[in-house]
């Protein structure tokens, strides 16, 4: 009679705080609504003030129990969090997001928001095959519930990834249909994902013209939308098409553009990849101390973001603009930094994945843990009132280990193939970085083959010129004795040959194939070098003798001497320093 009393008196609480609780989620779930909807207004221009308010609204629908809200509020912050390099935490929240809404329905237009969002962030993390997966069970879910707006978004990342992944084919097969589904649509997200992908592919194929009209369209779109994210992005996309075609100039103003959008949004990751992609482009034209000042601004952002995948190209970058210059000694540090972020990106997705496994069992393990216990209690209540059916629990629970014995094999055997995939995976990473070695490798001999060439072809130069002189200036002295007419109009076109500038601008040219920006170096450091100071530099920087000097200059050794020392004023060195090395330095 008691356990009866019990039972109305719990059942009585449990509708009155019920009510209650009905009663505080209508009164609080217009508060969260507003704070997701301010959240969302500032993800385009502050990703700090997005987190804030997402924040927030996740606070109140927890207290209001608004699954949708509380929902839709982790989806925000976690986009926040992805703008600002937080992508571990950000994978986080969307795991939480996608948690609560794993009970809809796979038409929920919220749940298949949060997947797309964690296929994304697959992306950022190099699992390819999981965000491929992902959005697979996406674009399945869409089609069967005739969604095709969703769809369209869902098959534009699906399209980005194939031509991520190098499987244009696919990408341009994904591209084509996003476009039917598309329609007469006005989302602006997936037409300017369907241009952007459109121009990847034009670039990939060499049509340069076609590649900038559609990104060009991709960032009108973005802009009569104003997307700020995307738009600013789409600076990036266009320098990409520009940098393909070799037209770095036009490269470097869209990246400029795209790193002044991205401090005015405040997007951390797109201001630190933009400096990366610039120091790049200064890197290919020439232009080392420019390349070397940005692309250490932008590796002391990556560092700060701590974003392993931008850290890896800044030391990759790095190490080629050290290469270029040449540095060998510190290409080759940053060459080792590379490749240590590229393991430690490796080490570290492997142990999220564990990570992520850990809890989804741990999880499981809870919630069997609570169904055992539910069971359990069950059964004593069984008991209490029939004494009779302690056989039949005695078999339930016989059958629960059994289960859980089956359960426990069966992870053990999942447990397996996962390390076989990992180690195969491992595999696969080790044979391309020594196919990568080999490609080096081969790309260094014929780099060395092709400066042999040019050295070779400059000398022939210098030789045909040296030669030249040589037997003008000997015909030259053989006519010293001549008085007649002819014998000087004869001396007249010895002089005219010896100094004519022909010779020089053939061997400008293949000297500066040689011995890039040489010229433009030194004639920028010291303006009041003549061409004759030049070509006396040039000569010295081929490592020649006085006298071979003093026959290509067309004077006599002493001659030579006495502009040697003029030269030095001119490049302001002291009388100790010597001229031939600091020249072969320059």
């Amino acid at each position: 009679m008691k356990l009866l009393l019990y039972i109305l008196l719990g059942t009585t609480l449990l509708f009155g705080c019920s009510d209650n609780g009905e009663h505080v989620k209508s009164g609080d779930s217009k508060a969260a609504a507003s704070f997701n909807e301010k959240a969302s207004k500032f993800l385009d221009n502050n990703a700090d003030s997005a987190l804030y308010y997402s924040e927030k609204a996740f606070e109140v629908a927890t207290l209001a129990k608004d699954i949708e809200n509380k929902a839709n509020a982790l989806l925000l912050e976690s986009t926040a969090l992805r703008q600002q390099g937080k992508l571990k935490s950000s994978f986080q929240q969307i795991r939480k997001a996608q948690k609560l809404l794993e009970d809809r329905s796979s038409c929920d237009r919220l749940k298949n928001d949060v997947l797309l969002q964690q296929g994304q962030l697959y992306v950022d993390f190099g699992q390819y095959d999981e965000a491929l997966n992902q959005f697979l069970t996406v674009s399945i879910n869409l089609e069967k519930c005739k969604n095709d707006e969703l769809l369209a978004e869902c098959l534009s990342h699906m399209g980005l990834l194939y031509y991520r992944i190098g499987d244009y084919k696919k990408a341009s097969a994904v591209n084509a249909k996003v476009i039917r589904k598309l329609g007469v649509s006005k989302n602006s997200t997936t037409r300017g994902a369907y241009y952007t992908l459109n121009g990847y592919l034009a670039a990939q194929n060499g049509n340069y013209l076609a590649a900038l009209a559609s990104l060009n369209k991709a960032k009108d779109v973005y802009k009569a939308d104003n997307d700020k994210v995307r738009y600013c992005n789409s600076y990036l996309n266009i320098a990409f098409a520009h940098r393909k075609n070799g037209n770095f100039e036009k490269a470097k103003q869209a990246v400029e553009t795209s790193i002044e959008l991205s401090k005015n949004i405040n997007y951390v990751q797109l201001y630190v990849d933009g400096l990366n992609k610039l120091g790049e482009i200064y890197t290919k034209i020439g232009a080392f101390d420019k390349a070397d000042s940005i692309l250490n601004l932008g590796l002391r952002k990556a560092e700060k973001i701590k974003d392993q995948a931008l850290l890896a190209e800044y030391y990759l970058h790095l190490g080629a603009l050290n290469s270029a210059k040449p540095d060998y000694k510190k290409a080759y540090y940053y060459q080792k930094k590379f490749q240590e972020t590229k393991d430690r990106i490796f080490n570290d997705q492997r142990a999220f994945r564990i990570s992520d496994l850990e809890v989804q069992y741990e999880t499981k393990k809870i919630k069997a843990k609570n169904e055992e216990l539910a069971q359990e209690s069950e059964r004593r209540k069984l008991y209490s009132i029939v004494l009779g059916i302690f056989g039949l629990m005695a078999i339930g629970l016989i059958v629960l280990i059994v289960n859980r014995n089956r359960i426990r094999i069966k992870f053990i055997r999942q447990q397996k193939e996962l390390d076989a995939e990992r180690l195969k995976k491992q595999e696969l990473v080790t044979r391309q970085l020594e196919i990568e070695k080999e490609l080096k490798q081969k790309e260094n001999e014929e780099l060395q083959k092709e400066n042999q060439r040019k050295e070779h072809e400059l000398s022939v130069v210098a030789m045909h010129i040296y030669q030249k002189n040589e037997s003008l200036s000997q015909l030259m002295e053989e006519l010293q004795s001549g008085t007649t007419e002819n014998t000087n109009r004869l001396k007249s076109i010895i002089r005219q040959n010896l100094t004519l500038d022909d010779d020089w601008e053939k061997f400008k040219i293949h000297f500066d194939q040689v011995h890039k920006g040489f010229f433009e170096r030194i004639s920028n450091g010291f303006p009041k070098l003549t061409n004759q100071d030049l070509r006396h530099c040039s000569y010295i920087r081929m490592n020649l003798s006085t006298k071979e000097i003093s026959r290509l200059l067309n004077i006599n050794p002493t001659s030579v001497q006495r502009s040697r020392v003029r030269l030095k004023q001119k490049l302001n060195l002291d009388k100790s320093t010597d001229l031939y090395k600091y020249i072969q330095q320059y």
